[in-house]
């Protein structure tokens, strides 16, 4: 069985079934691949959404990220792994999150979600990444603050980012935590 796109959303739709794929029956395992510096700065001081890459420049699809500005994780490890690697070489560090399963349905979690490849997606990820979608106050009219919305975005991630003019391909899983209040529930469980 492949792993969900969308395991919080299916996970509070009850939609998953048993056992779940990610992380056995009672829990699920994200990672964040990351720096060894960011690791202990992480597990030291906690997760600053602050810190998040804001979208810029707008208009520029390889400067920002998929769902917006976030902490974002996979149920994936070799996904988080090759990441950091690609990103940091020998200093890549992988974090982990095991969340119980009931916590994530007995938490109010605000989860926007997308389990296939399609013109939602594309046109969310085209967004996201045309910098329309910013931590800040808004700052004209197409500008959305998503954490005002959502606490958590979750989906197929975009392969070709680096060719913006080839029509959009997807692979893998990705959760994006965009809120300080779904930050702060993800950080309770670093392990």
């Amino acid at each position: 069985m492949s792993e969900p796109l969308t395991p919080l959303l299916d996970i509070i739709e009850n939609t998953l079934g048993n056992p779940s794929p990610a992380g056995g029956d009672d829990c699920i395992i994200l990672h964040h691949g990351t720096s060894k510096q960011f690791a202990d700065d992480i597990r030291g001081k906690g997760i600053d959404v602050n810190s998040f890459r804001d979208n810029t420049p707008p208009g520029s699809p390889l400067g920002n990220c998929d769902f917006g500005p976030g902490f974002y994780t996979t149920t994936d490890r070799a996904s988080a792994e090759s990441w950091a690697k690609r990103r940091y070489g020998d200093d890549s560090a992988v974090l982990s999150f095991k969340i119980p399963k009931d916590d994530i349905r007995n938490k109010p979690i605000l989860v926007k979600g997308f389990r296939k490849h399609d013109k939602a997606w594309e046109d969310f990820v085209s967004d996201a990444r045309q910098g329309k979608y910013s931590r800040k106050a808004h700052v004209g009219k197409s500008d959305k603050r998503l954490q005002d919305e959502f606490d958590v975005v979750e989906g197929l991630m975009y392969k070709n980012v680096l060719q913006p003019d080839v029509k959009m391909n997807s692979f893998g899983q990705q959760t994006a935590w965009i809120s300080s209040g779904g930050v702060q529930f993800l950080q309770k469980y670093l392990v």
